[in-house]
């Protein structure tokens, strides 16, 4: 790392603490891992400061924007920025104290902001580094277990049920998040565009395989979802036909997910969602459908209607904690019916998902600032599978459960 870039990290540190109360703000550079993604740097930093005269050793990751993409601005990936500093400096502080002014537990499935700086072409996020506090994530070659689904469910509804408790009962606050964080503003930037058309590609390379293999039905219902797919996300993300929004997470696969472990080191005992980019308004339930098939197995989803009662009880408990009416924020068979509607929106991602479990290596050194050139992100998933017939099979169980309940 630069002297000069360490100097800046530094200045956005003490900006962000000073606002905190710090004073005396000292900065090291432990490691320098310039991870995040392919839209995102992270940089780790351990920093000690007083605060109410008292000596606090802090380690923390600052996560900034990377200067090629806003420089260029082609894939108009300043609204995924907005976002998520949108969503850590106004909406969660304001969720935080709406959740205690109601005697309820704030919702602490993320990781604590310590601030966030939006000027210009620079966004930044000061936030706790959990991997310091033993978080890690799932291995990525292997679907989520019952019990790390059931602890992302848990979180998921008690995020939602924050939602649909402010939207009850405070509408106007409500709607000026919607104007912040709005489906219409992700929608428009190239890069989502972009992402439905690798989507589209990874179905056609799929579909092309059951036509290999003689399997006409499938292969006929994955052109008939490739063909609509871009029409379909568009109704799906705008909430068209639909009463019960909320801020949704919107990136929800296995690398942002985070797990703390107990003595048992197979058994999660907390959650942390990262990764809040995409955060806006739209279907509840595209959350839990985009959740479930990105990141499960026929064996988890074959407990499908067990899991969404159990999601739906997490989200009524913590509805009726804020004083909120469950069967009139979001009722249960709503909240049942709305999986099958918004199916097709999880299964659509099966190819895609099924390369990043199978392939040999995902392209670490993409980089997204060009993907202009190919109009899609296909080039990361390029490569040589692992074992083509686990491909084929882990996707093919999972079509034949989806069909047999008429997802699709």
């Amino acid at each position: 790392m630069s002297e000069e870039l360490k100097k800046t990290i530094i200045s956005w540190v003490k900006e962000v603490l000073s606002d905190q109360g710090f004073t005396e703000i000292q900065v090291d550079f432990p490691e320098y891992d310039p991870s995040g993604g392919y839209g995102s740097e992270m940089v780790m930093v351990n920093v000690t400061g007083e605060r109410n005269k008292s000596k606090e050793v802090l380690s923390l990751i600052v996560k900034r924007s990377i200067d090629d993409i806003l420089d260029t601005n082609s894939l108009n990936f300043r609204v995924f920025y907005d976002n998520e500093t949108n969503f850590y400096s106004k909406i969660v502080p304001y969720l935080r104290q709406f959740a205690m002014d109601k005697g309820s537990k704030p919702f602490d499935s993320i990781p604590y902001c310590y601030g966030t700086i939006q000027r210009e072409n620079r966004h930044v996020i000061v936030m706790e580094n959990l991997k310091k506090k033993g978080y890690k994530v799932h291995e990525i070659e292997n679907p989520q277990d019952l019990h790390h689904t059931k602890l992302i469910l848990k979180a998921y509804g008690e995020w939602h049920a924050l939602c649909f408790a402010l939207r009850d009962q405070q509408p106007k606050k409500f709607e000026e998040f919607s104007n912040t964080n709005s489906s219409e503003k992700v929608l428009e930037a190239k890069g989502f565009s972009y992402m439905i058309t690798t989507i589209e590609k990874e179905l056609q390379f799929l579909m092309d395989i059951y036509k290999t293999r003689g399997i006409t039905l499938v292969a006929d219902k994955l052109e008939l979802l490739k063909n609509n797919f871009g029409t379909m996300i568009h109704d799906f993300m705008l909430g068209k036909n639909e009463s019960y929004l909320v801020i949704r997470h919107g990136d929800c696969w296995n690398n942002n997910y985070l797990f703390h472990y107990d003595d048992d080191t197979s058994h999660p005992d907390k959650v942390a969602i990262i990764d809040w980019q995409v955060a806006c308004v739209a279907p509840a339930m595209l959350d839990i459908v985009h959740f479930l098939y990105y990141c499960c197995s026929r064996n988890e989803l074959d407990n499908l209607d067990e899991l969404l009662h159990f999601y739906h009880d997490c989200l009524s408990e913590k509805l009726k904690e804020l004083g909120s009416d469950p069967e009139k924020c979001f009722p249960r068979d709503i909240c049942l019916s709305n999986f099958k509607k918004y199916a097709p929106f999880g299964i659509a991602g099966l190819p895609m998902v099924g390369k990043i479990r199978s392939k040999l290596e995902i392209a670490e050194a993409y980089n997204i600032a060009n993907v202009e050139r190919d109009k899609s992100f296909n080039s990361i998933f390029d490569g040589k599978l692992k074992d083509p017939e686990e491909y084929f099979k882990n996707i093919n169980d999972v079509l034949e459960f989806s069909i047999d309940r008429k997802f699709i």
